[in-house]
Parts: C-alpha cells; sequence; structure tokens
C-alpha cells in the first residue's frame, strides 16, 4: 500500500513539473504569437482573418467547413448581442456618474451586471471553442469540461 502512495506522489510531482515547465513554453509561444497579430484590430478584421484561414485550410472537410462557418456566425451573434448590452450598461453608467443625484446602489448594480455580461462573452467564446473541437473530432478533455460545470453551478 505504502509503495503504491509513493508511486502516486511521484507521478503527481514529475506531472506537475512537467505541466509547469511546459506551461512557460506555451505561455512564451503564445506572447509571441500574439505579438505578431498586429493587423487585428476590429471585429470586421477578426472575422475577415477567420475567414480566410477557414478558407485555406485544404485538410477540413466540406461538412466541417460548412460547421465551423456556422458555429463562427452563431458566436457572432451572440456575442454581438452581449455588446450592445455591454455598450448600453456603460452608456447608463456613465450618465450615473455624471448625474447631480449619484446613486451608488445604482451605480454598484450596473457594475454587477457589466461583470456578468463579460463573464457571458467569455462563456460564449469557450462555449464555440468546445463544439469547434468536436466537429474538428478532437477530445475535450474531463477535467476541462469539470472545472467549465463546476463554474456555471458557482455563477
Amino acid at each position: 500500500m505504502q509503495k503504491k502512495m509513493n508511486t502516486l506522489v511521484v507521478s503527481t510531482l514529475s506531472l506537475l513539473i512537467t505541466n509547469g515547465c511546459t506551461s512557460k513554453f506555451v505561455e512564451k509561444e503564445l506572447n509571441q504569437k500574439v505579438s505578431q497579430e498586429k493587423s487585428i484590430r476590429s471585429q470586421t478584421d477578426l472575422t475577415n482573418e477567420s475567414d480566410r484561414v477557414l478558407n485555406m485550410d485544404d485538410q477540413l472537410t466540406t461538412s466541417q467547413k460548412q460547421q465551423l462557418k456556422a458555429l463562427k456566425d452563431e458566436t457572432r451573434i451572440l456575442s454581438a448581442e452581449q455588446n450592445a448590452e455591454s455598450l448600453k450598461l456603460r452608456s447608463v453608467l456613465m450618465k450615473d456618474l455624471l448625474a447631480t443625484n449619484y446613486n451608488r446602489p445604482e451605480v454598484l448594480l450596473i457594475k454587477n451586471k457589466l461583470k456578468n455580461v463579460e463573464s457571458k462573452k467569455v462563456e460564449i467564446l469557450f462555449s464555440a471553442v468546445e463544439k469547434a473541437n468536436i466537429i474538428l473530432g478532437r477530445e475535450i478533455y474531463k477535467h476541462e469540461r469539470y472545472l467549465r460545470e463546476m463554474n456555471e453551478i458557482y455563477e
């Protein structure tokens, strides 16, 4: 029993150390990629670039391309709805901040609603990533799904 426990501890520590090193390498690569994305300045730029990349990929089937395009369009619409709500809330917030009869509880409520809207935008994106991985035939890692479900429970 002790031998199994020692093996488990060593395996867990090895995994943590490996993940730590991998994380630094992945972060460095990601930072490099992000710094090279100078042409993306607006939603239109992003839409055009994603269309270009999707159409150029010869490894995708016609069905996958159609599904990914539909997912991209759905995600864009859902995100646009949240963006519109965010803009409305920010407009009301600005007006409330400048009002002579400043209402702190209302401002706090607006801030909370803004957090929720921004969180929803991120959730829409993460959901689209999961759906895209399914379309592409990639496994959704169980721990990622578990963490997402736990996050939804506590929201």
